[in-house]
C-alpha cells in the first residue's frame, strides 16, 4: 500500500515538475538571472541521495577555485534559533565556517541581497534542480547508487537527467552487486558524454554534544542506539555497522522532524533499557538537540559524515571550474 501511495503521489510531483519547466521554457512564468555564477546541486528524488556532504564538497571545491560562494537554500524543516537556519544549514555552518547562507523560497532575491553585502560572488544552489524561477551554469544531479532510479518519492523521472551538466553517483557501496554498470549505461544514455562522479559516504568524526570528538572507528564493539531524523535512515544504520558497531535499537523520525523532545527522551529510555552504550544521531540530528535543554542518561554523539571521491573527482572538478568561468563571462556581458 505503501509503495503504490508513493508511486502515485512521484506521478503527481513529476507532472508538476513537466507543467513547471515548460511553463518557465515558454516564457509564461519568469526564470531570473543574477550576475554571477550559479551552479546547482539537486537530485530526482524528494531528499536522500546525499545531497549535502555534496553541496560541501562543491563550496570548497569552488574555494580552491578563488571564488566567495554562498549557498542559496529554500530551507526545508523547522528554523533554529538564533541562526534563523535548518538543520542542514547548520551542518554547513559548522562544517564551513565563515560560510554565506541565504535560506528563502524567492532564491533570486536572496541571492541580489547577498551580491549587495558584497560577502560573496557565487552561488551553491542547494536543492535547485526542479527550481526553475532562477537560471544556473551548471546543474549538478546527485543519484543514490543504490536506487538511483526506483522507489521513493521521486520529483521527477530518470528523463530529467538530459538537464544535467554533470552526475554524481553516491553511497556506492550500497549499490545492489553488478549493478553499476546498468547505471552508468543508463546514464550515458540519457546524457551522452556528461561526466559522472563515484563517490561514498565517509565516516569523518564521532562528536558528543560535549564537543569531544573520536574516530569514527571507536564504535567497534560498542553498544548503540541510532536515532535519525532523515530521508534515508536505512544508509545511517549501514555505515554504524560497517564501522562494527552493535546497533542495539533504532527510532526514526521524518526527514527534519526530530523537535519533539519528549519523544527523543523516550528513544534514550529504550536505549538505556536495551544496554546501549551511546545514543548516536546524524550531525543534522545534532544541531536540533544541541541547547535544546534535554536531559541526557547516557552520551549522545553525531556521526558526521564527509563524501569520498572513488573515481571522476578531476571531471567534476574541471566541469565546476569551466561553470565558474560562464558565469563570471555572462556577469560581466561577455560571449
Amino acid at each position: 500500500m505503501r509503495r503504490a501511495g508513493l508511486a502515485v503521489a512521484s506521478l503527481v510531483l513529476s507532472a508538476a515538475t513537466l507543467a513547471r519547466r515548460a511553463l518557465h521554457g515558454a516564457g509564461l512564468l519568469p526564470t531570473k538571472t543574477l550576475p554571477a555564477p550559479v551552479l546547482s546541486v539537486g537530485n530526482l528524488a524528494a531528499g536522500g541521495a546525499g545531497k549535502t556532504p555534496l553541496v560541501e564538497h562543491v563550496v570548497r571545491e569552488l574555494r580552491a577555485l578563488g571564488a566567495r560562494p554562498a549557498v542559496l537554500a529554500r530551507g526545508y524543516g523547522p528554523r533554529i534559533p538564533p541562526s534563523g537556519l535548518n538543520d542542514e544549514g547548520l551542518v554547513l555552518a559548522e562544517n564551513l565556517p565563515g560560510l554565506v547562507q541565504a535560506q528563502d523560497p524567492d532564491r533570486a532575491a536572496a541571492g541580489r541581497r547577498v551580491l549587495a553585502s558584497g560577502t560573496a560572488d557565487a552561488f551553491v544552489l542547494d536543492d535547485g534542480f526542479q527550481h526553475f524561477r532562477l537560471a544556473r551554469d551548471l546543474d549538478l544531479v546527485a543519484l543514490d547508487a543504490g536506487d538511483p532510479f526506483g522507489g521513493g518519492l521521486r520529483r521527477e523521472g530518470r528523463g530529467g537527467l538530459r538537464r544535467a551538466g554533470a552526475v554524481v553517483l553516491t553511497r556506492v557501496s550500497r549499490a545492489p552487486p553488478g549493478s553499476l554498470p546498468g547505471t552508468r549505461g543508463e546514464v550515458a544514455r540519457l546524457r551522452p558524454g556528461v561526466p559522472l562522479a563515484l563517490t561514498d559516504h565517509e565516516p569523518s568524526a564521532l562528536v558528543g554534544l560535549d564537543g569531544r570528538s573520536e574516530s569514527p572507528e571507536a564504535l567497534r564493539g560498542r553498544k548503540v542506539f541510532a536515532c535519525a531524523g532523515i530521508a534515508d535512515p536505512g544508509s545511517f544504520v549501514h555505515t554504524l555497522e560497517s564501522l562494527g558497531a552493535a546497533v542495539v535499537g533504532r527510532r526514526w523520525f521524518p526527514d527534519h522532524g526530530m523537535t519533539d523532545m519528549r519523544a527523543v527522551a523516550l528513544a534514550m529510555e529504550d536505549a538505556l533499557r536495551l544496554g546501549a552504550e551511546t545514543f548516536v544521531v546524524t550531525q543534522k540530528d545534532a544541531v536540533k538537540l544541541d541547547g535544546a535543554g534535554l536531559r541526557t542518561p547516557l552520551p549522545v554523539a553525531a556521526l558526521r559524515i564527509r563524501i569520498r571521491f572513488l573515481e571522476g573527482e578531476e571531471a567534476l572538478r574541471e566541469a565546476l571550474r569551466a561553470a565558474l568561468e560562464r558565469g563570471r563571462r555572462r556577469a560581466a556581458g561577455s560571449p
